[in-house]
């Protein structure tokens, strides 16, 4: 499911975190964990035909991460909110 919504935000959360991983040492462990997770539904998403996606429990990591990095990473906690915008809209 490229062409979906989820996607592309997860895609742009990607280039969000390899952006900062390379720069904010006090939270690189907690940016390469987020991003091991979100590559990890992107390929999910890239080789599933159904395109489908465990929303709840993805919800949820991204909703601990949005409280984690909020204050840090505005950008970052800015992306995290349009993917769960995303998530509440498709009823999850």
């Amino acid at each position: 499911m490229k062409d979906s919504k989820i996607y592309k935000h997860l895609k742009e959360l990607q280039q969000e975190l390899n952006r900062l991983i390379g720069t904010d040492a006090p939270t690189k462990d907690a940016l390469i964990v987020l991003k091991k997770d979100i590559d990890k539904t992107l390929r999910q998403l890239e080789h599933s035909d159904t395109g489908e996606l465990d929303h709840e429990s993805l919800g949820q990591r991204l909703s601990e991460s949005l409280n984690y990095f909020s204050a840090a990473h505005p950008n970052l906690a800015a992306v995290i909110n349009n993917i769960l915008n995303t998530l509440s809209g498709s009823g999850v």
